[in-house]
């Protein structure tokens, strides 16, 4: 259906899923929803946040190396004390931001 890729409430859905699956320790689905959730433009911060974290907890390095960019790109100005208070992150995923 053609309104529902306008559904504006589409976004905020792929992004509450991709941080429910993070609470859940599951991981792959984590970044795949955060992922699908960065598609859309204007998806709240705090995906970016999700996405590193959940890829560190995959092990995969590399990606979660790039993902701070995007976020710095998407909020300039972002500090790491806004990270650690507002995501659930620990020390060695805000030592690549």
């Amino acid at each position: 259906m053609r309104w529902v890729a306008q559904c504006q409430t589409i976004p905020p859905f792929t992004a509450r899923l991709a941080m429910a699956y993070y609470f859940l320790h599951r991981y792959e689905e984590a970044v795949e929803w955060a992922r699908r959730a960065l598609r859309y433009p204007n998806i709240s911060w705090p995906v970016h946040g999700f996405l590193v974290s959940a890829l560190r907890q995959l092990g995969e390095e590399t990606e979660a190396r790039e993902a701070p960019d995007n976020l710095l790109r998407f909020r300039s100005g972002m500090s790491v004390a806004v990270v650690r208070e507002h995501l659930p992150v620990t020390d060695r995923d805000i030592s690549i931001i």
